[in-house]
C-alpha cells in the first residue's frame, strides 16, 4: 500500500503569483514589461539615473557605452578557453561595445562557497556570470538590495531577453520572484537530449551475433541479458561478459533508467505529481515493484553489483578492454561517460528505449527546459556594486539570443565565421531536415582561444538547435535517439513545478533531502542485492523515511 505522507495540492501557483505571471505574460506579448517603467524606479535618484542613461546608447546601436567602461565579472572559467584576455571574441566584443571586462575567475571546486561568501560581504563584482546562485539566494539577496531588480533594465535595454521570454514563457516561473521582482536572467538551452538524461546504451554487435531485436519491454531486456550471459556473445569461450552496469556519476545510476518502466522517478528530489498532489515516489507500490525487478536482475547475475559504487573510469575500462569490449548495457546520458570518444567502440552502442513495464506503460523522466525545485538558477545577476547597470544589461543582452548572433562574423560560442564555423553551408541539412543555418568547423569541446565557449548567459531555442548542421555526430545521434526512443514516453506532466523557497526553507529542504537520500539509497542497495528481504524490510524502510523527516519534506514543496 502506498504511503503518501500528507500529500497536498499543487494544481497551481499561489493566486497572487498566478495573477502576476498572467500580467507579465500579457505585457511581454504586447511590448515588454510595460507595467514597470523606468521613470517610476528612477525617481529616488533621478539625476544619477539620467547621467547613467545619457552614457549609454540605445539597444541595437554600438558601441554600448559612449565612453570606455570597465565591467567586473565574476565567473567560472571555461576549461576549453585558453586565455580570456587574448581571446579573439574578447577583443572583438570589447571594441564593439566599448566595455572592457575585468575577469574574476572562481575555481569550480569552490564556486558555491566563494559565491555565497561574496554575496554576504562587500566584496562584490559588478556581475556574477554563470556562478549558479540558488533560487533561495536570488530571492534573499534580491530582497536585501545586494542584487539589483532588473525589470526596468530588461524593458529598456534588453529586447533580446524580452523576445526570449515571449518565445519561452516558462522562464517567468523562475524569474519573477514572490515579491514581484526580477533579479536574474536565466541561461536557457533548449537541447532535446538533455531533457531526458536517464538513458541506457546496448552493444549492438552482441544483438546481431545472437539475432536479438532491440528490447522494448522490461521482460525483453531480461531475456536479452540472459542470452548475453549464457550464449557467449563475444565468442571467446569464456563467461567474462559484463551484462549490465552503471556507475556513481550523474545519470550513470542504473535505477533511474530502469524505474522509468514503473513510475516517474526524479532522483534529484524523489517527488512526482499524481492527480494534482505531490507524492514521494520511493514510498509507492510502483517503486517497490520497480525495485523488485532490479533485484530480479541482480540476483540472477545480470546486473553488476559494483554499479552502486564504481566510477566512470571503471565503467569505461570494460568497454576499452585490450581484448575487446566486455560490456552489454551501460546507463549514461551519452556514450562519452562510459567509452573513449576518440576511439571507435562507442559507435557500436545504440540507445535502448524507455522500456514498457508490466502494465505496458512507461514513465520517461523528462525534466523539460526550465529549472526544477532547488535549482541553481542565478546565472546572470547585477549587484549593487555596479555603477552602470544599464551597460551591464546591454552587454549581456546583445549575446542572449543565439539565433540573432548568427549574423555576426565572430560568434561568442563558435568563433570566426568561415574559419571556425560556416553560415548557410551548401547542401547540408539541419537536424530538422531543412537546409542548415550553420555548421561547426571547430568541434565543440576543442581547446581554443577564439570564442568563450559556454561563458555567456544566453537563450538557444529548440528551433536554433534544429537548424544546426546534422553533420555533428554527437548532437545528431543524441537528438535522434531522444526523439525516437525517449520523447514518445515522456511523463513531464508528472514533474513537480518549480517554486521559489526562502533561504530558511531551502536550507531545511537540503538537510531533509540529504537525510532522505541516504535512506533511499541505503535500502535500494540492500533490497536489490538481497542483503535485506523486501517483504520483511519494507515497513522498516518506511519507518526510516519517517524518521528522516519525509512528511515535512513533502510539505515544504
Amino acid at each position: 500500500m502506498n504511503r503518501l505522507y500528507n500529500v497536498h495540492s499543487r494544481m497551481g501557483l499561489p493566486c497572487g503569483k498566478c495573477v502576476l505571471l498572467l500580467v507579465l505574460i500579457c505585457a511581454l506579448c504586447a511590448s515588454g514589461f510595460s507595467a514597470c517603467g523606468p521613470e517610476d524606479s528612477a525617481a529616488p535618484d533621478s539625476d544619477g539615473v539620467t547621467r547613467r542613461v545619457s552614457a549609454i546608447n540605445p539597444p541595437g546601436e554600438f558601441p554600448i557605452a559612449k565612453e570606455p567602461v570597465v565591467l567586473r565579472v565574476a565567473t567560472l572559467a571555461d576549461e576549453y578557453v585558453e586565455d580570456y584576455a587574448t581571446n579573439t571574441f574578447t577583443q572583438f566584443y570589447e571594441e564593439k561595445t566599448n566595455i572592457h571586462v575585468e575577469w574574476d575567475f572562481i575555481p569550480k571546486i569552490t564556486l558555491e562557497e566563494q559565491t555565497r561568501a561574496r554575496l554576504a560581504s562587500n566584496d562584490l563584482p559588478d556581475v556574477f556570470l554563470k556562478c549558479y546562485i540558488t533560487d533561495a539566494s536570488v530571492l534573499y539577496y534580491g530582497s536585501k538590495g545586494v542584487l539589483r531588480p532588473l525589470g526596468d533594465l530588461i524593458e529598456t535595454y534588453a529586447p533580446n531577453t524580452q523576445r526570449a521570454m515571449e518565445k519561452a514563457p516558462y522562464m517567468l516561473d523562475s524569474t519573477v520572484t514572490p515579491d514581484g521582482n526580477i533579479y536574474h536572467v536565466p541561461n536557457i538551452g533548449e537541447v532535446l537530449h538533455t531533457t531526458m538524461p536517464k538513458k541506457a546504451w546496448i552493444y549492438n554487435p552482441w544483438l546481431k551475433t545472437l539475432d536479438i531485436p532491440l528490447p522494448q519491454t522490461t521482460e525483453e531486456l531480461y531475456q536479452t541479458l540472459i542470452a548475453f550471459r549464457d550464449l557467449d556473445p563475444n565468442g571467446n569461450g569464456l563467461a567474462d561478459e559484463i551484462l549490465f552496469a552503471g556507475a556513481t556519476g550523474t545519470h550513470n545510476e542504473i535505477e533511474s533508467y530502469l524505474l522509468q518502466s514503473f513510475l516517474f522517478y526524479d532522483r534529484s528530489n524523489y517527488l512526482s505529481m499524481e492527480d494534482g498532489k505531490v507524492v514521494f515516489s520511493p514510498a509507492t507500490d510502483a517503486y517497490r515493484e520497480g525495485v523488485a525487478y532490479i533485484r530480479r536482475l541482480m540476483t540472477e547475475g545480470l546486473i553488476m553489483p559494483d554499479s552502486f559504487t564504481q566510477d566512470r573510469i571503471a565503467l569505461t575500462s570494460y568497454v576499452e578492454n585490450e581484448e575487446g569490449n566486455r560490456l552489454g548495457v551501460a546507463t549514461a546520458i551519452r556514450w562519452a561517460h562510459f567509452t573513449n570518444t576518440s576511439g571507435e567502440r562507442h559507435k557500436d552502442f545504440t540507445a535502448l528505449p524507455v522500456l514498457k513495464g508490466p502494465d505496458r506503460a512507461a514513465y520517461g523522466y523528462d525534466r523539460g527546459y526550465g529549472p526544477t525545485i532547488g535549482s541553481d538558477i542565478g546565472t546572470f545577476v547585477i549587484t549593487r556594486a555596479c555603477a552602470l547597470p544599464e551597460a551591464a544589461m546591454r552587454w549581456m543582452d546583445e549575446l542572449y539570443d543565439q539565433t540573432a548572433l548568427l549574423s555576426w562574423d565572430i560568434h561568442p560560442t563558435m568563433g570566426v565565421e568561415g574559419v571556425d564555423w560556416t553560415r548557410n553551408p551548401l547542401r547540408v541539412e539541419g537536424l530538422d531536415g531543412q537546409p542548415a543555418d550553420y555548421e561547426l568547423i571547430l568541434p565543440f569541446g576543442a581547446q581554443q582561444n577564439v570564442h568563450w565557449s559556454q561563458t555567456i548567459n544566453s537563450y538557444s531555442s529548440y528551433a536554433y538547435r534544429m537548424r544546426g548542421a546534422a553533420t555533428d555526430e554527437t548532437e545528431t545521434r543524441l537528438f535522434r535517439a531522444t526523439a525516437a526512443l525517449y520523447k514518445p514516453f515522456s511523463a513531464q506532466g508528472r514533474q513537480v513545478p518549480f517554486v521559489f523557497l526562502t533561504e530558511t526553507q531551502n536550507a531545511r529542504l537540503n538537510d531533509l533531502r540529504t537525510a532522505i537520500h541516504s535512506v533511499v539509497q541505503l535500502y535500494l542497495v540492500q533490497f536489490t542485492t538481497g542483503s535485506l528481504d523486501m517483504d520483511t524490510g519494507w515497513s522498516l524502510y518506511l519507518d526510516e523515511l519517517e524518521n528522516a523527516g519525509v512528511q515535512e519534506y513533502v510539505r515544504l514543496v
